[in-house]
């Protein structure tokens, strides 16, 4: 008989008789193995006996939690899922399913697309978009619960959301992705200031914030969590040139690129750079968020801009880029600029045994065994000797290579310049010959 019933009638059943059973407590085992048999007893045992919820104390002496279990039936709709199907048609919970919760079926296509394209040099906007699927608050909120310990993803997927037309995110969302931001003491440090910003658009309802209003909460952040900086330079006497908002705004768009939005965070760049004068921090951080995306010549663009402002890339800059072109198989790109840091660098971003050992590196990994002989000789005739961790790189690239002749030859070299040869060398040639 109760499989006849509709879905909407087997859940105000439910929530009716748990508002029962919170408010009467049992009195005898009479009348608690007469409810065994309920089959709302039944989900009631099921929820109380799963980990993830949170069941009331008073459940412990006879009564039950209604308010705890009703949350937690809401809140977890697999269980709720695998209840219905047991009381109800299945014509009637599908069609139930799709109405109430907005389309558990787009929440998972959603949430899979995401979790798939999670990469940073994946484009999980494109493939968002690739779906079609008619965005509604409830989907949104279901998505970013699910994303809950995952705050990067949910907020790259927040921001897609927000752009997305026939839907604006309400209060619920942003409330949502506020609590998630700031759950927990790092990364309320992180992204309190985008914190602030959402709270500024859910009052105001807009999907932007104006450029003076975004100054504003640069200076209300300085003065309330930077101000060490500016008494470190009083009490050393340091003239500071750069204005304060700077390191704030700094930290908004390291964690834009963190979260692979520097799209975002390039076109804040250019609101605000006018307002205040960016410093070397600023570009090294944009440079890197192009970097993180694996796109180096957006990269090479802002550091070109960094030079032309005045601002000397450093070493650790110049390799973070050539990592990059090589990951993304642009050797020749990265040749060009290893050239460019030894005639046109600077002291400070003079090659290093590092630098050489990601390009020789990347060309045995390439099989292009020549350019990374050569690339040695040159790395010699500078002055910059390699040292035990050049070689070793190279070894180790090698024999994942599968070049083991070649992997010897670099060994007898290290002979040869009587550098000690370890014994997870040797161990990587036995693995390589197998």
């Amino acid at each position: 008989m109760l499989r006849e019933f509709s879905v909407s009638h087997v859940l105000y059943k439910t929530q009716r008789f748990l508002r029962n059973a919170s408010s009467t407590p049992f009195t005898n085992s009479h009348q608690l193995y007469k409810t065994q048999t309920c089959p709302f007893s039944i989900l009631n045992r099921t929820l109380v006996s799963n980990r993830n919820f949170l069941i009331s104390p008073c459940y412990l002496s006879g009564r039950i939690s209604s308010s705890a279990i009703e949350h937690s039936l809401l809140s977890s709709s697999s269980l709720l899922d695998h209840f219905l199907r047991q009381f109800c048609t299945l014509e009637a919970f599908e069609l139930e399913k799709t109405h109430d919760t907005g389309g558990i079926d787009h929440v998972d296509k959603v949430y899979k697309t995401v979790l798939d394209y999670s990469n940073p040099e994946y484009k999980m906007e494109w493939a968002l978009d690739k779906l079609g699927i008619e965005l509604t608050t409830p989907l949104v909120v279901e998505v970013l619960d699910r994303l809950h310990f995952e705050e990067k993803l949910a907020f790259r997927f927040f921001n897609w959301a927000g752009h997305q037309e026939h839907y604006s995110h309400e209060p619920e969302s942003y409330n949502k992705m506020i609590d998630i931001l700031s759950s927990t003491k790092y990364k309320v440090k992180q992204f309190r200031i985008i914190c602030d910003l959402l709270d500024y658009m859910k009052r105001s309802k807009k999907n932007s914030v104006p450029i003076e209003v975004l100054l504003t909460i640069l200076r209300q952040y300085t003065e309330k969590h930077l101000t060490h900086l500016q008494k470190f330079a009083k009490k050393k006497k340091i003239r500071v040139k750069t204005q304060p908002e700077i390191n704030a705004f700094n930290l908004l768009l390291d964690a834009l690129c963190k979260c692979c939005l520097v799209e975002d965070a390039e076109a804040m760049f250019k609101r605000v750079k006018s307002k205040v004068k960016p410093n070397a921090d600023t570009y090294n951080i944009l440079f890197f968020g192009w970097c993180r995306v694996r796109n180096p010549k957006r990269g090479m663009s802002v550091l070109e801009d960094m030079i032309e402002m005045g601002h000397t890339p450093e070493n650790f800059t110049y390799n973070t880029a050539i990592d990059t072109f090589c990951k993304a198989g642009m050797l020749t790109d990265a040749t060009e600029l290893l050239e460019f840091m030894k005639t046109k660098g600077s002291t400070m971003s003079s090659p290093t045994a590092k630098t050489y050992s990601i390009m020789m590196v990347a060309l045995v990994q390439n099989d292009r065994m020549d350019e990374c002989f050569k690339i040695l000789a040159d790395m010699i005739d500078s002055g910059c000797l390699p040292d035990v961790s050049t070689y070793k790189e190279l070894i180790d690239g090698m024999c994942l290579s599968g070049k083991i002749e070649a992997a010897y030859k670099f060994l007898e070299e290290m002979g040869t310049d009587r550098l000690p040869s370890r014994y997870r060398h040797l161990q990587l040639f036995s693995q390589g010959s197998m």
